[in-house]
């Protein structure tokens, strides 16, 4: 990361902001049992597919509590994990956008 960190500059003209979960142990979602314990043993904390620390970038960084998967914070199986309703938390990314003036 610190690679790419270093050669990928941000852009003045654009808004970056994050939007993360973790898991909260392998078996929160078994299609990213393997993966979680790999990263979590080499990065720390991480939603199954990307690490706490790689996925925040940006000015406005958000963490959705609740253990829920990267499959499950993009609404793969389109239903409420953990009483998180991802359909609402998009919806408040883009009301925030909307207000910033995007």
């Amino acid at each position: 990361m610190e690679i790419f960190n270093g050669e990928v500059l941000p852009d003045n003209k654009v808004y970056y902001q994050s939007i993360y979960s973790t898991m909260k142990n392998a078996f929160d979602d078994l299609l990213f049992f393997h993966t979680y314990k790999y990263i979590k043993k080499t990065n720390g904390d991480n939603d199954g597919l990307v690490s706490e620390r790689s996925a925040k970038w940006g000015d406005n960084i958000t963490k959705i509590e609740g253990g829920i998967s990267h499959a499950e914070i993009l609404d793969y199986n389109m239903r409420n994990i953990s009483e998180v309703n991802i359909l609402d938390i998009y919806k408040n990314i883009v009301q925030g956008l909307c207000e910033k003036g995007f």
